[in-house]
């Protein structure tokens, strides 16, 4: 029977440790679960029949090298990234492998995925999937369908097993992390039901106030920072969809607040910091957008704002841009949420309604210049971190960043230079990742965008008509603003199939839900 994470070396005797690091809060639920009536029976279980060898705990998922899925050669080159690293970089990365591209701004494991192969097939496989996403000739090729599948199918069967050891919590995290899927026919699994499951695995299987006893020496066990940090990422990744899905997380409050604690070790880097920071914004962020009041009377949110001044210099220091990309992602998230709502008020409201007159004190003209801001900043931010990412993404960044194009197209009529903007979107959507949403939707977008600029000198004039004064046809159809109405198929040629194939016309814009949904 597979037992709570915690580390091997930890000596829980008081006369023997030196204490505890202190948390981030007191777990009641870890205190609680140990003592309620199921936990008991499985202690006693336990205890009666003695641990149960090979059940849970032992990872007979198969070697994807035996069963013929990946030749060994293949699989050695895709975990041999060393040579592909900067000199400088070697020495700070474990993870000898291409994956580490992957993870350079994630480091959330200390083992060598080359020798997890062993010791837990499922986490080595992967790794190797991850790995197949640097080098693009080998999207969509047979390998890359044999291994999401072979993936995919033993996180299913792992998904309704419990308690689940630290290797499968982290093969879910990199599955809900990145975008593996090889093909538009490839069944989705979707990212915030995984990542929800890997918290609830990680809430069932890890003893958070053990984690930070100190062993006989002063010191925390390094599995436990490496334990630590993959909950962090799973929270963070459950969070981010949370809030594209619309959905609320399912990780509770008490949990998430134990993110704090890799800010307790006296080893905690600039990563470290930077995700605890990105939960924190989150979590404020899931709670706004789950509210049932939206803001119309401020286009600064205070919340967002106070996180920015806890931040304090750190935000603006030049490797924390990702702090600076959900800054900007919480920004046009909220405003359109703001503007959906405007449209949805009568225009002049019933003398009993219960809208006021306080629902519209800010010009929506000031939420559209708020959001097109931001997706331009987004633009910027995230060819920005192309040092940082290696040129593949998390999901979430490319989801973000095809969404901020469609903000950009869909409100084209606010911004100061088009043909500036234009460029922009060009040299971003090069860089937004294959397979998915993200990719159709930014060519999408970017067709809209260039149909736009062809048309400005007609832009323009409405351009002008409509900001001299604003009108409710501006907010109730603005998903046609510049697109130039449904004439758009000559235009853009091949790109029409992209996502039309998705079943959405050209002057309906697609929103964060649809995007979200089956990534």
């Amino acid at each position: 029977m597979q037992k709570p994470i915690t580390t091997s070396s930890v000596n829980t005797s008081p006369t023997l440790n030196k204490g505890a690091l202190p948390t981030g809060s007191p777990l009641v639920a870890d205190r609680n679960s140990r003592t309620a009536p199921m936990s008991l029976i499985r202690n006693m279980k336990q205890y009666i029949l003695g641990d149960e060898e090979g059940s849970q705990g032992k990872d007979d998922t198969g070697d994807i090298i035996s069963q013929g899925i990946i030749s060994e050669a293949m699989a050695n080159e895709l975990l041999s990234g060393y040579k592909h690293l900067p000199i400088s970089l070697q020495t700070q990365f474990d993870l000898c492998s291409r994956f580490s591209k992957l993870s350079r701004r994630w480091l959330f494991m200390k083992s060598n995925p080359a020798k997890l192969r062993s010791k837990a097939p499922l986490l080595f496989a992967s790794c190797v999937l991850a790995g197949i996403q640097i080098d693009t000739s080998h999207h969509g090729t047979k390998l890359h369908v044999d291994l999401y599948h072979h993936v995919s199918s033993l996180l299913g069967k792992a998904m309704i097993t419990s308690p689940l050891p630290l290797e499968t919590i982290q093969s879910m995290l990199i599955f809900s992390m990145w975008n593996h899927i090889p093909n538009r026919d490839a069944e989705h699994l979707d990212t915030w039901l995984l990542s929800g499951v890997a918290g609830m695995q990680g809430m069932l299987a890890i003893n958070f106030e053990q984690l930070l006893v100190l062993r006989t020496d002063g010191l925390v066990d390094p599995r436990s920072r490496e334990t630590l940090r993959s909950w962090n990422l799973i929270c963070l990744v459950h969070l981010q969809f949370s809030v594209g899905t619309g959905r609320p997380p399912v990780i509770s409050g008490q949990y998430l607040k134990q993110c704090k604690n890799i800010l307790s070790l006296g080893s905690y880097n600039s990563r470290d910091q930077m995700v605890a920071l990105g939960i924190e914004l989150y979590d404020s962020l899931c709670t706004l957008v789950n509210a049932d009041t939206v803001q119309t009377d401020s286009v600064v949110w205070i919340e967002v704002e106070d996180w920015k001044r806890k931040c304090g210099e750190f935000f603006d220091l030049d490797s924390t841009k990702p702090l600076r990309f959900a800054y900007s992602c919480s920004y046009l998230i909220l405003a359109r949420r703001s503007l959906k709502y405007l449209s949805e008020l009568p225009s002049t409201p019933p003398a009993n309604s219960q809208f006021s007159t306080a629902d519209r004190s800010v010009e929506p003209t000031e939420l559209f210049n708020l959001a097109v801001e931001h997706a331009l900043r987004i633009l910027h931010l995230f060819l920005a971190m192309s040092d940082l990412t290696n040129f593949v993404r998390p999901a979430y960044e490319n989801l973000l960043c095809s969404f901020a194009m469609v903000t950009i197209s869909e409100f084209a009529m606010y911004l100061e230079d088009p043909e500036e903007t234009l460029g922009l979107m060009e040299r971003t959507s090069q860089h937004v990742q294959r397979g998915g949403k993200a990719e159709p939707v930014s060519k999408w977008a970017l067709g809209v965008m260039q149909r736009f600029v062809h048309d400005l000198p007609n832009a323009t004039s409405e351009v002008g008509q409509r900001q001299d004064g604003y009108s409710e046809h501006v907010l109730e159809d603005h998903t046609s603003m510049g697109t130039g109405g449904k004439n758009l198929g000559g235009f853009l040629g091949g790109l029409e199939s992209e996502w039309g194939q998705f079943g959405v016309p050209y002057d309906e814009f697609p929103s964060l839900e649809e995007m979200f949904l089956g990534n």
